[in-house]
């Protein structure tokens, strides 16, 4: 028999089925027998793997003349070792190297050797086995006395198991190591012969996912309510809209004002300009001073114009100017001003610190006195100092500010703005004025205007700081025995209403002068006769605790202190001229003593 006659009896005893027998003069199908091996023969064990061999036609015929096939057992198979870790699995018919000598023209070699219609079985087996991990294992060499091309028989035995693990023609992508393995042929009698390889799960689509993952719940609509529902939506919405068109604008019509400085008071305002301000920093102080109202307008504004950087310095601006005007003065920078270094004694009135600022040139006296009578520093201003809505709006007061203008040494610019000098002074007075200052006031049951005015005529009758603390306890000790010493007889008082109130005003004033005078009036004046300083601050709200209730200075301004009149008198006789409390100041000569 040919090898094409053998390949094909291998092919035929694949089926599972039926097969046509060839050799019957009919051609009808008969189910395939199996024949029991021969007598004698190697029994094989009978285990779950298929039995290994082939049914061959048999050299000795039936007697009825039909041909008959024997089984012809294989030898074992052949154990091939698991590819390593990390080898690349070749695809199905794909070249390999040839390490059995494959042949790749086997067809064409079986073509001229066996004349087998241009196939060579052996080529066959070699690249079955190259392929895959079934492997086809040669029959033992043939008989010296075969001189064919190809001196060998050919077997090719594949069970279920190996044929499982053949792919489909598709290609199937290598998997590294550890991947998961492709799907396994599956066998089975459904539709005739081998079954087939079940579809992979569908990918996407409605409820699905990818791969196995479990199909996703449909989502949920969500129902809208009724009409009412939709009703509030639309109502809610239009609402939000006019409430933002009213706002957007209100806020252009005040950012217009402002950016045009219109509708804006006039009144100018001393502006300081810091080293590396950024526009949204100078913005919010000009806010705060009062110069604008809407910093956000200014700073876009700002951006637009491309006026982002100033020249550090101090400026005089009005509350009344436009943002142009404002951004370019500070752009263009100040001319270099002149500084004037101005110190104020204490005790010195506020007349008298008026004519020093007109004397260096740093505001006009008059002007200074105006601003200091007429416009408020209160907490309802820009300045916002709340000591200054302590003060009392008296008519009878000569100076409201009398006292509140702090004994230092200050920086002016010559021209500077009034308003800005007089800030000055209350700033210095807002942080030498201490909340332990307040506290004593407190204990003392005395007002702030009380304790200035007090110390003002501490401050004007002592010459020394040491004697302040023992004059301090005579005018104490007059306020707390009121019934017998109703007045403080203070000759720094009498003196006030004549160099200070009386030259300064156009018609005489008795009413004011007997407010201030205190040979007049009783317990404390109407108000401050000068502006103390803080030793005089402190010695009046902490006196002395002495049973004084007179004193003088001599000439020699040496102080003497009594606790009757007549002490006081004897005092008078040695000191001749002196300054002090009970001291004869008519014009006769007369004595106002008490």
């Amino acid at each position: 028999m040919s090898e094409q006659d053998e390949f094909q009896e291998l092919i035929r005893s694949f089926s599972l089925d039926k097969q046509p027998d060839q050799d019957t003069p009919s051609g009808e199908y008969q189910p395939l027998r199996r024949q029991a091996p021969p007598v004698g023969a190697a029994q094989q064990p009978r285990t779950m793997e298929p039995e290994r061999g082939v049914y061959q036609p048999s050299a000795q015929p039936a007697p009825s003349g039909q041909p008959v096939r024997e089984y012809v057992p294989r030898p074992p198979r052949e154990e091939v070792p698991a590819p390593a870790p990390g080898d690349v699995q070749p695809r199905f018919g794909e070249r390999t190297p040839n390490p059995r000598g494959f042949n790749p023209d086997g067809f064409d070699t079986g073509a001229k050797a066996g004349g087998s219609a241009g196939f060579n079985p052996a080529g066959f087996e070699e690249a079955v086995s190259s392929a895959q991990s079934p492997v086809a294992t040669a029959a033992p060499p043939a008989a010296s006395g075969n001189t064919g091309a190809r001196g060998r028989g050919f077997q090719l035995n594949i069970d279920s198991e190996e044929y499982a693990g053949i792919p489909d023609s598709a290609p199937v992508p290598v998997l590294s190591q550890g991947g998961a393995q492709p799907p396994r042929r599956q066998m089975g009698n459904a539709g005739g012969g081998f079954g087939a390889v079940p579809p992979p799960p569908a990918r996407g689509g409605k409820g699905g996912g990818r791969g196995n993952e479990p199909p996703k719940p449909p989502k949920k609509r969500r129902r809208r309510g009724g009409g009412v529902s939709r009703f509030m939506e639309a109502l809610v919405l239009v609402a939000g809209a006019v409430a933002c068109a009213i706002f957007l604008s209100i806020f252009a019509l005040q950012s217009a004002s402002d950016m045009l400085g219109i509708n804006k008071p006039d009144k100018k305002v001393e502006f300081v300009v810091a080293e590396n301000a950024t526009v949204g920093e100078v913005a919010e102080q000009l806010k705060e001073a009062g110069i604008i109202t809407q910093p956000l307008t200014f700073k876009l504004y700002a951006g637009l114009k491309d006026k982002k950087e100033y020249v550090p310095g101090t400026y005089e601006l009005n509350t009344k100017m436009a943002y142009d005007q404002i951004m370019t003065m500070m752009t263009k920078g100040n001319t270099e001003k002149e500084v004037v270094w101005v110190t104020f004694p204490e005790g010195q009135t506020l007349n008298q610190v008026a004519a020093k600022l007109e004397e260096n040139k740093v505001c006009s006296a008059e002007e200074f006195i105006k601003v200091t009578d007429t416009v408020s520093f209160g907490s309802d201003s820009q300045y916002g100092y709340e000591f200054y809505d302590k003060i009392p709006d008296d008519p009878l007061r000569y100076h409201k500010l009398e006292g509140y203008v702090f004994p230092d040494t200050y920086q002016f610019y010559v021209g500077e703005n009034v308003e800005s000098v007089v800030n000055k002074f209350l700033s210095v007075f807002n942080t030498r004025v201490t909340q332990d200052l307040y506290d004593l006031m407190e204990k003392q049951g005395m007002t702030l205007d009380q304790t200035l005015t007090l110390a003002s005529i501490i401050q004007k009758e002592a010459g020394d700081v040491q004697y302040m603390y023992d004059i301090s306890s005579v005018f104490h000790n007059r306020l707390s025995n009121s019934a017998q010493y109703p007045r403080l007889e203070s000759d720094a008082t009498y003196l006030y209403v004549r160099d200070e109130i009386e030259p300064n005003l156009s018609s005489k004033n008795e009413e004011m002068a007997a407010a201030y005078d205190t040979y007049q009036c009783q317990g404390l004046p109407i108000g401050p006769i000068n502006n103390p300083g803080l030793d005089a601050i402190k010695a009046a709200l902490a006196p002395a605790e002495t049973n004084y209730f007179y004193f003088l200075s001599d000439q020699k301004h040496e102080y003497h202190f009594a606790t009757t009149l007549q002490e006081h008198n004897l005092n008078l006789q040695s000191a001749g001229e002196a300054y002090g409390t009970t001291i004869d100041h008519s014009d006769d000569g007369s004595s106002q003593q008490q």
